[in-house]
């Protein structure tokens, strides 16, 4: 079965929603994060400078630090917070595994498959955190 995202992306985005729901610019610390979504310290400190690097999110070091988001909540999509951390998803690939689709060789699947991908991309592209956070979109769902 094809994945939409990884473990890691999977990860990102709790973590961003976890942030999203504590008050604007409070710094919430790397392990409190981890501990509280059971996630593996050393795995969410990757994924957190993924999301630095990216604007999602910032970090400040020393006894106060910790990290917070550095945008509104409205202002950030499901897909660039998989983008942070996967790069290009599984959607940019065939979903056959062709490597060469859609080049000389197109695969079965391809005319469907094509429909489906952007039709989860535009989901992606224009979901925002916010919009979970209001119940505008299954989290469930939303969490890959």
């Amino acid at each position: 079965m094809l994945a939409i995202c990884s473990n890691g992306a999977r990860y990102a985005l709790h973590a961003v929603i976890f942030l999203s729901a504590v008050p604007p610019g409070q710094r919430i610390p790397v392990r409190e994060i981890a501990e509280k979504a059971g996630i593996p310290r050393f795995v969410l400190a990757k994924i957190v400078l993924d999301l630095v690097r990216a604007g999602i999110l910032r970090s400040h070091k020393g006894p106060k630090g910790g990290i917070h988001l550095a945008k509104d909540p409205t202002l950030i999509s499901l897909g660039a917070v998989m983008e942070a951390v996967d790069g290009r998803t599984p959607l940019h690939t065939c979903a056959l595994g062709v490597n060469d689709c859609p080049g000389p060789t197109v695969c079965a699947l391809h005319a469907h498959w094509s429909r489906v991908r952007s039709d989860i991309a535009h989901f992606l592209g224009t979901t925002t955190i916010d919009d979970i956070l209001k119940g505008r979109v299954d989290a469930h769902a939303a969490s890959c």
